[in-house]
């Protein structure tokens, strides 16, 4: 072998070694660079790629995942700051008031409701009791004669000054609801205490009746986006309302005739009245009301059937 040869096999050698240190050496970043598929890293890869579907947006400025029909916001991205409800008077073509509508669309998610814009001619009527005032017998007999329905929100006051009346709603079929213990304003209290307002009534009512509530009524209608999902995750949702009048100040009482007109022309689709049962007026008006109503075509739901939280028991709980 000649001496050139033996130089350049050895230079061939040489190459041959450098290319195995070479690759070997690629090899081995690369597999420090795999991402581990249980890494954090690896879980969320796809959050800025343009490809990966993004959050589905419900309306409210609050997003939930594309692939999941149920949505848990996480409690500490959700604003504390106090808010009080009212409808407003501005509507829309179907009378509907706007802002109801747009915070329905906002709320849902984390369980509050305001109207149901898309339900036609429905309503649900809701009354509120924090004490008895001698007129919820006979709102209760005007209902019973149309054979309508409603939702009775209590609070433990009323639920001890008051429980043969509290028996009767259960009996004849309507819905009792949860409007907290001694009806303090939610924002401002903390995450035990609210959850001692709602649960120590709903504690109470299943004792003392057997019977469970799914609905809650704020009271003042002071909430937060924080106070809703807490509620939401206690099991129960929130329900507002689309029309309400000034019909709880009982010693000044709005004229029956004019109460009739107002609440008559009130009527809308998917309505949530907030009627006061200590109030005389609507005791007055309530069999005209009802009649009102169905002379239009509207008939009466229950929120929670409507909301397929509890099934239908048109006879009553209590024998």
């Amino acid at each position: 072998m000649s001496k050139v040869t033996s130089i350049l096999l050895a230079l061939l050698a040489l190459a041959v070694l450098l290319c195995a240190v070479y690759y070997g050496v690629n090899r081995t970043t690369a597999s420090q660079e795999t991402v581990d598929p249980s890494s954090y890293s690896a879980r969320n890869a796809g959050q800025n790629n343009p490809d990966t579907p993004a959050p589905a947006d419900n309306g409210s400025g609050l997003t939930s995942p594309a692939s999941s029909e149920k949505t848990s916001v996480p409690l500490d991205d959700l604003s504390h700051s106090k808010m009080g409800w009212g409808p407003g008077r501005e509507v829309n073509d179907l009378n509907q008031p706007v802002s109801a509508v747009e915070y329905q669309s906002r709320y849902e998610e984390l369980g509050g409701y305001f109207v149901f814009p898309d339900d036609g001619k429905t309503i649900y009527l809701t009354f509120d009791l924090g004490y008895e005032n001698g007129h919820t017998e006979g709102i209760l007999d005007a209902l019973d004669a149309h054979n309508v329905k409603g939702t009775f929100f209590v609070t433990m006051d009323y639920l001890k000054e008051a429980p043969e009346i509290v028996e009767r709603i259960i009996r004849d079929g309507h819905t009792l609801a949860n409007h907290t213990v001694k009806h303090p304003s939610l924002p401002d209290v903390s995450d035990e205490r609210l959850e001692e307002e709602l649960m120590g009534l709903h504690d109470y009512v299943l004792q003392e009746y057997g019977y469970e509530m799914t609905l809650f009524r704020y009271p003042m209608g002071e909430f937060s986006e924080y106070t809703l999902a807490q509620i939401n995750e206690l099991g129960y949702k929130s329900i507002f309302w689309s029309f309400a009048y000034r019909d709880w100040v009982t010693d000044d009482q709005p004229d029956p005739a004019s109460s009739l007109e107002r609440v008559t022309e009130a009527l809308h689709p998917g309505a949530i009245y907030l009627l006061h049962a200590v109030s005389s007026t609507n005791e007055q008006i309530m069999d005209d009301f009802l009649s009102n109503a169905e002379a239009q075509g509207y008939t009466f739901g229950l929120i929670d059937q409507k909301l397929g939280l509890v099934e239908p028991e048109p006879e009553g709980i209590l024998d």
